[in-house]
């Protein structure tokens, strides 16, 4: 089992540049995300001990933070990923007081004659 100050025995990974063969599975890890063509996963961060690696960060969406989950999880010596990454709406996403609740209700009234 790798520990955080063994290298990662990964092979080279086409197209990344990757052959640096000494650095740790958290690094190596940091490094594949760096290198996605999703520029928001360039900011999160990896830290690895005793087969478990943890991710962390945030992100703007559920699907970027599963990608990221997948973009490491064939990482040779990660048994386990902790996906700690918070997903967060930006302040210009977030919808108007007066359009309503944030589940998209907005006090509809029934009609009149309507079951009440």
């Amino acid at each position: 089992m790798l520990t955080s100050n063994q290298p990662n025995p990964v092979p080279d990974l086409p197209g990344t540049g990757v052959q640096d063969r000494t650095q740790t599975t958290g690094e190596f890890a940091e490094r594949c995300l760096r290198g996605h063509s999703y520029l928001a996963l360039r900011n999160l961060s990896c830290a690895y001990r005793d087969g478990v690696l943890i991710l962390s960060g945030r992100l703007p969406t559920y699907y970027l933070k599963q990608l990221a989950q997948t973009a490491v999880a064939q990482i040779v010596g990660v048994e386990r990923i902790d996906n700690q990454i918070e997903v967060t709406v930006p302040p210009s996403a977030q919808p108007h007081p007066s359009l309503g609740d944030p589940h998209g209700h907005r006090g509809v009234r029934p009609r009149s004659g309507a079951l009440r």
